[in-house]
């Protein structure tokens, strides 16, 4: 089994363009529909056990458990983003993206492993950068975060830090950097470190695990979006990866949805409630242990979940029972989710309900075969509770009718949801007098993570526009923030007085 696995590592970088690297492309890609598979039930028991009473020593083992889940799915990441790059199947795709927000979210992904290290993260972005710019969003973001897992992995104290800056020397270029002081990497392999399957540290004995792939990639997908890469380091001292990229300006005014909150619409709104009522969920999965742990995550957010093994059953539940929103897998036995998702879209009825796949698939074109038959939008196995529900809200209407259960869904969460809140708000309160920015930051966090859980998303929308600001130390703009936060809260106390 060894050799095969060896033989596939080893071929992918050949690169040769030849029918056998689609034959290769496919193998790789089969292969991760079989391991991602599990991998998600992995990840989301964790996600769940998280949630339940643990003494010391169970929570220790989680964390253990869920780190070996994590690098075991980076690496079957690398190895498959290896033979795209490769095999000429990775093209650059530029949109409108807002950097700062992108950031933001890249420095979320890793918050749990720094805190869980006991690291000290710095952020420092330049204010003179556009607020809208051209970006392949998704490239950069998995530069971003390979760089960041690597600082913090090498980094056993200390902080890791990351920069955004209009390039000193060609205001035309977006410079990044990211430092840590960490380990450091002795001057002999410098010049070693971007080829793939190499490491500072060969051999057997080596403290760190890992494939050596994730330099390698980052110095691809630059080169695809036109960047160039460099390193220092100093072994004891720590290590800075620097990178540049074109800087390309976009017109605000030609983009349509607003990436910014917008505070006076927040403010009108009388609806506040209405993220607690319970929305119905057909969930398409013929996995039962898949079934058991994403239905069980919908339900702590407060969805109504629906069960069909396969889309030949979904269908026949269409039929009986009205659906506010699908969660289609894609193989599945009997009938698959391209099939089913096709039969949806000729009915009249089910015309307009949003269809999100969920799939182990992420190569190249399978977002866009999903899409292509119907499906509303993509979301690729294992994913984390949060990062589908924000998904399932963006297209998810407001102008639901209330359901049955609903009233003793908010009977049951609501009191328990306004006694922590209000908690946290006074303690947020606290911290902003005393200007105790490290405290905004872990107050503002855990009230977005708790809102977003008790389905007040709004709420949570403001607490992360908090933590934002004050991760730029702007204290101005999160006293402001604070303000429109206490009356938001203050109108659903009388909503529900």
């Amino acid at each position: 089994m060894s050799g095969r696995i060896w033989w596939a590592e080893s071929s992918i970088v050949q690169g040769n363009g030849n029918p056998a690297d689609m034959v290769k492309s496919q193998f790789l890609a089969n292969m991760s529909h079989e391991i991602r598979t599990p991998i998600i039930g992995i990840l989301g028991s964790l996600d769940l056990l998280e949630q339940s009473d643990l003494n010391h020593q169970q929570a220790a083992n989680i964390s253990v458990i869920r780190e070996c889940g994590e690098q075991l799915l980076q690496l079957i990441d690398n190895i498959l983003d290896v033979s795209k790059i490769e095999s000429d199947l990775v093209a650059p795709n530029l949109e409108p993206c807002n950097l700062g927000e992108l950031i933001m979210a890249t420095v979320d992904r890793v918050d749990a492993l720094l805190k869980r290290k006991g690291l000290e993260s710095k952020l420092n972005i330049d204010s003179r950068i556009p607020a809208m710019i051209m970006l392949d969003r998704t490239k950069l973001q998995q530069v971003m975060l390979n760089l960041l897992y690597n600082s913090i992995k090498y980094t056993p104290e200390g902080r890791v830090e990351l920069k955004a800056k209009i390039h000193p020397g060609n205001s035309s270029r977006l410079l990044f950097s990211i430092s840590d002081t960490g380990i450091g990497i002795p001057s002999g392999f410098l010049e070693k470190v971007f080829e793939p399957f190499t490491q500072a540290d060969n051999s057997n004995s080596r403290q760190y695990g890992g494939a050596g792939l994730g330099l390698f990639i980052c110095k691809k997908l630059l080169e695809i979006m036109e960047g160039k890469i460099s390193l220092n380091s100093m072994p004891g001292v720590g290590t800075t990866v620097s990178f540049s990229i074109p800087l390309i300006e976009v017109d605000e005014t030609e983009i349509e949805a607003p990436h910014e909150l917008d505070r006076e619409q927040l403010g009108n709104r009388d609806d506040s409630l209405l993220d607690f009522i319970p929305i119905r969920v057909l969930l398409v999965e013929d996995n039962p242990l898949n079934q058991k742990i994403v239905g069980q995550m919908l339900y702590n957010y407060g969805f109504e979940v629906i069960m069909a093994p396969n889309g030949l059953e979904a269908l026949k539940i269409l039929q009986d029972k009205p659906v506010n929103i699908v969660l289609m897998d894609m193989q599945m036995p009997v009938m698959d989710g391209y099939e089913a998702t096709q039969f949806i879209r000729q009915h009249s009825k089910w015309r307009d309900i949003p269809i999100i796949a969920i799939t182990a698939h992420s190569l190249p074109g399978d977002r866009e075969k999903c899409l292509a038959c119907g499906c509303t939008s993509y979301i690729a196995k294992p994913f984390k509770a949060h990062e589908l529900v924000q998904l399932m809200k963006e297209y998810i209407k407001r102008d639901l009718k209330e359901s049955v259960s609903s009233q003793r869904l908010i009977a049951e969460l609501l009191p328990e949801f306004l006694i922590l809140l209000d908690e946290m708000i006074d303690d947020l309160e606290a911290a902003i007098n005393s200007r105790n920015i490290d405290k905004i930051q872990a107050i503002s966090h855990d009230i977005k993570g708790t809102a977003g859980m008790y389905g007040f998303m709004d709420f949570s929308k403001l607490a992360a526009a908090i933590e934002q600001a004050s991760r730029i130390k702007d204290l101005t703009k999160v006293k402001q923030i604070f303000s429109e936060l206490y009356q938001e809260v203050e109108k659903v106390k009388i909503q529900v007085s």
